[in-house]
């Protein structure tokens, strides 16, 4: 996945980090259209992000993910492993979540990479808030 994505990175976005963000985003509305859409619109964010785990083993085997934190505002979501530590992959996960919680109709979606497996840190951790 590392390889395709980045080559569409340099074809169409400017910066790497920006582009695997963007095909996170369009993963997402891929996924969570149809009949997914009705139901992502009438559960919470925090019920949407909690299947983010489960969602995600679907595309990346090995992977752990989990909602460290919660409330109504916003997650911490944490990663202790990925098929490979990569800031695309990364990128591309946190754009997913972004675009996951606007289908749940969030408004003001902030997703922040907190630290990163690829930087050799201990977990991939992103905060994630709206209004």
């Amino acid at each position: 996945m590392i390889q395709p994505s980045l080559v569409v990175c340099e074809l169409i976005f400017s910066d790497e980090k920006i582009g695997a963000w963007e095909m996170g985003r369009f993963a997402a509305e891929q996924g969570l259209t149809g009949i997914y859409k009705v139901f992502a619109m009438i559960a919470t964010p925090t019920y949407i992000l909690k299947k983010a785990p489960r969602i995600m083993s679907t595309f990346y085997r090995p992977s752990e993910l989990k909602v460290v934190e919660s409330s109504n505002r916003s997650v911490k979501i944490r990663c202790t492993k990925l098929p490979v530590n990569n800031s695309l992959l990364e990128f591309r996960i946190a754009g997913w979540i972004e675009r996951a919680a606007e289908i749940c109709n969030c408004k003001n979606v902030k997703v922040e990479i907190l630290s990163a497996l690829s930087k050799g840190e201990e977990t991939f951790d992103l905060h994630v808030s709206w209004n």
